[in-house]
């Protein structure tokens, strides 16, 4: 409705003069104020509008148009004038149509976006008679390009996502950490040999599952800014790896995490808590992959520039036919995986400045290389 106004708005003060006039005095500046509300109103809102006069000259324009079609700004004027080229010849020669014709039409139009795919805009010209004093003109209704609509409601619909993934994150946590406290309680009340203490123990494990999906739900949704500071790598990772290893049950599984580490401290930039997050993740996968036990190699690696910790496993794996997906949100080749482990690790290693490479042979394992810059 906004812009339809614009429009209905833009084409009645078109009829004021709209360039220069050879007379002086109170009409004329009457006539350049009027524009220049027109420009400051156009330019507010959130639509594709274009007001030209018949030579092509930019009398005013919203945002969206003005980088949608590259126009240039004058910097003695502040004016905004047609960029040369294919647009320019675009809009005059559809203007010089219109006016002829006297009627509004439907036309493409190529954008400064014209490299790329879906990028030409859809343009309804309206044709605008001159007064006595000033000179015929066009309004241009645009509407954006298929793929830049697309985005828009790309974006639109992720940060409605984010929300509502944030909400219910938030919703679940709460009862999950009451369920998974009452139930600890209650596994001490029983034996070790009793059965029901079994099934309680199978409380406790599915609500410490679910809480994992929350926090990678939760990561996933949320922009993350990692609070970085220089530490030493080997202590980190050290640290992380041996809490991974008893909150995951490594001996119960049969695995043993096998470290070689160098004697001398390798600092580099990293946020403990995020980095923490991340060996979670790598963990888990590696424990997962070996159903029958193995070996999880983990070292670190450092050169003049840059160290980097290694995990490798004795597991099952990534068929080819996953290797290119493994990064891909709620894609997973477990039953029970949210898919998001791998994507949230490599946001959070992003956000410390380092990197992540996966290798893998099915059949023969998974090496996952950790990169970082070293301070």
């Amino acid at each position: 409705m906004k812009a339809k106004e614009a429009v209905e708005s833009g084409k009645r003060r078109l009829r004021l003069p709209l360039a220069t006039s050879p007379r002086t005095g109170q009409g004329t500046g009457r006539s350049e104020r009027d524009l220049e509300l027109l420009r400051a109103a156009l330019w507010q809102i959130n639509a594709g509008i274009l007001v030209l006069d018949s030579r092509g000259k930019v009398l005013a324009a919203t945002r969206d148009v003005a980088t949608l079609f590259g126009l240039r700004r004058v910097k003695k004027t502040g004016e905004y004038v047609l960029p040369r080229g294919e647009i320019r010849r675009a809009i005059l020669q559809a203007m010089a149509e219109v006016l002829g014709a006297g009627q509004p039409t439907l036309l493409s139009l190529p954008t400064a976006e014209g490299d790329e795919k879906d990028a030409a805009a859809t343009a309804r010209v309206f044709p605008v008679p001159g007064s006595d004093t000033g000179m015929p003109g066009a309004v241009l209704l645009v509407e954006q390009p298929t793929r830049q609509k697309g985005e828009n409601q790309e974006r639109e619909f992720s940060a409605l996502f984010a929300e509502v993934a944030s909400h219910v994150a938030h919703e679940i946590r709460n009862p999950l950490g009451t369920i998974g406290g009452f139930a600890s309680l209650l596994e001490r009340e029983f034996p070790d040999d009793d059965r029901r203490r079994h099934w309680v123990r199978k409380i406790i494990d599915a609500v410490a599952r679910l809480d994992r999906m929350v926090t990678q739900l939760h990561l996933y949704v949320q922009p993350v800014k990692a609070q970085v500071r220089p530490a030493d790598l080997v202590e980190k990772t050290r640290e992380a790896f041996e809490f991974a290893e008893i909150k995951f049950g490594a001996q119960d599984n049969n695995v043993i995490f096998d470290y070689s580490f160098p004697d001398e401290p390798v600092y580099v930039l990293i946020d403990p808590h995020w980095w923490q997050e991340v060996v979670l993740t790598i963990s888990a996968n590696a424990i997962q992959a070996m159903k029958q036990g193995g070996r999880v190699g983990v070292r670190v690696e450092a050169d003049s520039d840059k160290a980097a910790v290694v995990v490798e496993d004795e597991g099952e794996g990534i068929d080819r036919d996953m290797d290119g997906k493994i990064f891909y949100p709620f894609f997973s080749s477990k039953p029970d995986g949210t898919g998001l482990g791998l994507n949230v690790a490599k946001k959070l290693l992003r956000s410390m400045g380092a990197a992540i490479e996966i290798s893998s042979e099915p059949g023969r394992g998974t090496n996952v290389r950790m990169i970082f810059e070293k301070v």
